[in-house]
């Protein structure tokens, strides 16, 4: 487990609070107890303390469950370790934004094609990537061709692509969203490895790069369980 990432999750501080509040409640009631079977006092358990038991019960294992869990691996947050190409590329390549397409919006990482994007991460059990890919708004009804995306791993011995999606809003209206995207990491569960997200001009043959003003909405990496 990666306990640096599970620390930064906020739900995992709260739950491991909780526990702790509940736990010393429950030391609490048994030092109570304990005190009063020594002077040989009457001990009777009323439905409060069941129902406060039963609560510290839930609220360890909730606690258990979130320390198993690790943290999502936000790609987005850790745009600005990734290794970007072209190199030295500015704000009108590449940056981290809130993107808003047919109403909904994402924190996002733009990407104008051609470009490539390398997260170097260790996989977490049974993971998934998930991602959204989209077109800005106002490209839409300019002239161009759409732009391809594709995502492939690399885990310094090979390469291997996942996807590769050509995405037109220009010339089809039902690319006019974000277009969801899950990928299966889960043979490389506990490994370091590459993700590689990539965005062409073109598919094979062209190279139109006019307003490919492409997004990868929320990218994530996160464990099933």
């Amino acid at each position: 487990i990666d306990f640096s990432s599970y620390a930064r999750y906020t739900p995992n501080l709260i739950a491991e609070a909780f526990g702790v509040m509940l736990l010393a409640t429950g030391g609490a009631l048994v030092a109570k107890f304990a005190a009063r079977t020594t002077a040989n006092q009457p001990v009777q358990l009323g439905p409060r303390h069941w129902i406060m038991a039963g609560g510290i019960t839930v609220a360890l294992m909730g606690a258990g469950l979130f320390v198993a869990r690790p943290a999502p691996i936000d790609l987005a947050q850790m745009f600005s370790g990734a290794d970007k190409r072209p190199r030295n590329a500015g704000a009108d390549t590449f940056g981290v934004r809130s993107e808003t397409i047919a109403g909904d919006t994402r924190r996002s990482v733009f990407a104008h094609a051609p470009s490539r994007v390398i997260w170097t991460t260790v996989v977490p059990e049974d993971a998934v990537l998930t991602t959204w890919l989209g077109i800005d708004e106002t490209a839409w009804d300019q002239d161009g061709d759409g732009v391809v995306f594709r995502v492939g791993l690399s885990d310094g011995h090979s390469y291997k692509e996942f996807l590769m999606t050509h995405v037109d809003p220009h010339a089809r209206h039902e690319d006019r969203r974000w277009i969801p995207v899950t990928i299966d990491l889960s043979e490389y569960e506990r490994r370091k490895v590459q993700i590689i997200f990539n965005t062409d001009a073109s598919l094979p043959g062209g190279n139109d790069s006019r307003n490919d003003l492409s997004y990868w909405g929320a990218p994530v990496i996160r464990s099933r369980y």
